[in-house]
């Protein structure tokens, strides 16, 4: 009884001593947040007033800090003292502060820190919304034809976020996204960004079309510009990161039922032997290590109802990649993916069997790769959960449903518009009309 007693004191000390640690973090964060969002403005409004020099080195260099100080107050964006930062600084005017700096032609000096800023606000999905709410979408977008490529790396990370809304995608591309992306395949980075250009700026420009390119209205448009062959050249990069997400994009556009036969011949290949010649786990260190975030798994899933095997093995290489990580896997679950992923553990391709096998491993797991610092070469390790063992088995409607799913995709003889109509889950067959 001693010794019980004396652990749920020491608990109750220890809990105690978090929570004082926890709030006096919180208000010497919002001093900082505060004290800097003062500056920003103060620095702001006496370069923007009429007849001052907007060139000042004294009141850019006060601006240029207070931005990369409030940026680096925003992540990680899974704190929640980081969170209420971001809450903060938008309750403040911050947002709209920061737009005005990245919107405004004669501070074009200081619009690469307010786009990184921006792009750290957005790290969380809220607070994303919160800036496309103030007109960061179009300040972004603007910044894009920029002739320098930091402002540009910028923008893009911001706008990547951005466009893995579904209600974002087609009104980015409609204000002439693709048309700003594609000329940046091409552009010269390598005296910014050194060796490893490629992978950091080459990547944004993959990833928001990638993010596009699950979208049944974007798709055409991208087709239309040309997209697809660029993206056929930059799978080949490399760069790791960027040859798989060029894929993942390719494997997106290949979901629309027009395209070219020679096109369609040469990305099918390419998806093949990217496929054949990469492993889940290797991305997945790589984006550990890169700190990459995504917003949601369903868009990744779709690939794997494709009518061509080469789009659905990416489909599934996917999934398993993203399955290494605990965030995603939570994801999974709240998008009720993790059962029907599981049913395709019976698919007649023994590729998308292994991939599964892989995930349904992960999720009776605590294999995390969150805990490798980036760029510590760290290798992480798997170990037994301590929480609820996974179900691996999906529930019989689930696995009704995958069945005739895929008769109806074998027989080759159903387009993918009435295809889509088949119910996916119980509820949508009890709303469905008789």
């Amino acid at each position: 009884k001693r010794e019980t007693t004396m652990e749920g004191a020491a608990q109750r000390n220890t809990s105690a001593v978090a929570e004082y640690l926890l709030r006096s973090t919180a208000e010497a964060q919002r001093d900082v947040i505060t004290a800097n969002f003062n500056a920003l403005k103060d620095a702001f409004d006496r370069i923007t007033k009429p007849g001052a020099n907007k060139r000042s080195y004294l009141l850019q260099r006060k601006i240029k800090v207070a931005s990369q100080e409030l940026a680096d107050h925003f992540v990680p964006w899974d704190d929640t003292v980081k969170q209420a930062n971001g809450v903060l600084f938008a309750q403040m005017g911050g947002i709209d502060l920061t737009i005005a700096i990245a919107a405004d032609p004669g501070l074009a000096d200081l619009h690469s820190s307010a786009l990184f800023l921006l792009w750290n606000f957005g790290a969380a999905e809220t607070q994303s919304r919160v800036a496309l709410e103030k007109g960061a979408l179009a300040v972004t977008l603007n910044c894009l034809s920029s002739t320098l490529p930091l402002i540009q790396y910028g923008a893009l990370g911001a706008l990547w976020g951005y466009v893995e809304f579904e209600d974002v995608k087609q009104k980015a591309v409609e204000m002439g996204l693709v048309e700003q992306l594609l000329p940046l395949f091409d552009a010269n980075t390598e005296e910014i960004f050194g060796d490893q250009h490629d992978d950091i700026f080459l990547v944004q420009v993959v990833g928001c079309l990638q993010s596009c390119s699950f979208h049944d209205v974007c798709r055409p448009a991208l087709i239309k510009a040309g997209v697809l062959p660029k993206l056929l050249q930059s799978i080949h990069s490399t760069s790791v990161l960027c040859s798989y997400a060029s894929a993942v994009a390719v494997a997106g556009l290949l979901m629309h039922e027009d395209i070219p036969e020679e096109q369609l011949a040469a990305a099918l290949l390419a998806l093949k032997e990217l496929h054949d010649n990469r492993e889940p786990i290797a991305i997945a260190k790589q984006e550990a290590q890169h700190g990459y975030v995504w917003r949601f798994m369903a868009p990744f899933w779709s690939l794997t109802n494709s009518s061509h095997a080469e789009v659905q093995q990416m489909g599934a290489f996917v999934c398993a990649m993203l399955s290494f990580n605990p965030a995603n896997r939570e994801k999974m679950e709240a998008e009720h993916l993790k059962e029907r992923l599981l049913c395709l553990k019976w698919s007649n391709n023994s590729a998308i069997r292994a991939h599964m096998s892989i995930l349904a491993t992960n999720f009776a797991t605590e294999h995390a790769f969150t805990a490798v610092q980036p760029h510590s070469g760290q290798v992480p390790e798997s170990k037994p959960s301590s929480n609820t063992p996974c179900h691996t088995v999906p529930s019989l409607v689930e696995i009704v449903l995958f069945v005739l799913r895929t008769r109806v995709y074998l027989s080759g003889r159903v387009p993918q518009a009435h295809l889509s109509m088949v119910p996916l889950t119980l509820h949508e067959r009890l709303l469905a009309p008789n």
